[in-house]
């Protein structure tokens, strides 16, 4: 399953991930070695996803070719499900998966920070003018990219919170940073109050 996620297209990877889910709850068999190795491709995931953004989501982007698909590595797609993986390894193996989740928790969150730069120049645009920026920019071509791009977001929130307290670190910094990268393009963080 992981050289599929490594090699192959999204939707391969996809259907990979959900078939990992699968073989996880059904059969609890995780070792060290295939955690570690999970781990380090959804690292590269993480890593290729601010070039991903930029490339895809920029107003100079090209529109994407809906006949072509995507590497897994270089996909938001993947990245969503693969982060429903580590919660159910965390569920099911807790001991054996804690050491491997707190190496995620900090790129999660970097994603989670990451920002379309069509977005960003019309929400900055529009804040300059007095106003409160919520919705998808019309400069974004790759409509379908940036909705799957948002879900992906919401998915490696939701793994963050999810991994935070199955660690049950004292969570409060990652907590804070959930709660404002989790605004969805930050077009919602004037709107948030954190307050403990």
């Amino acid at each position: 399953m992981l050289h599929l996620i490594r090699h192959d297209n999204e939707e391969n990877g996809t259907t990979a991930c959900k078939l990992l889910v699968d073989i996880i709850r059904a059969y609890r068999m995780l070792t060290e070695e295939s955690l570690n190795e999970f781990v380090a491709v959804f690292l590269q995931i993480f890593a290729n996803m601010k070039v991903l953004v930029e490339e895809i989501l920029s107003e100079d982007s090209s529109v994407l070719d809906p006949a072509n698909v995507l590497f897994s590595i270089r996909s938001f797609k993947v990245l969503g499900e693969m982060g429903m993986v580590i919660v159910i390894m965390s569920q099911i193996h807790r001991q054996l998966a804690s050491p491997a989740m707190q190496t995620t928790i900090p790129h999660a969150i970097e994603v989670l920070a990451l920002e379309s730069p069509a977005q960003h120049r019309t929400r900055t645009d529009f804040e300059a003018m007095g106003g409160t920026w919520a919705g998808m920019s019309p400069t974004v071509k790759n409509t379908g990219a940036y909705s799957e791009f948002i879900h992906s977001q919401i998915k490696a929130c939701v793994c963050s919170i999810g991994q935070c307290r199955i660690l049950k670190v004292l969570y409060r910094c990652y907590h804070i940073s959930l709660i404002t990268c989790v605004s969805l393009e930050n077009s919602l963080k004037p709107m948030l109050k954190i307050s403990y």
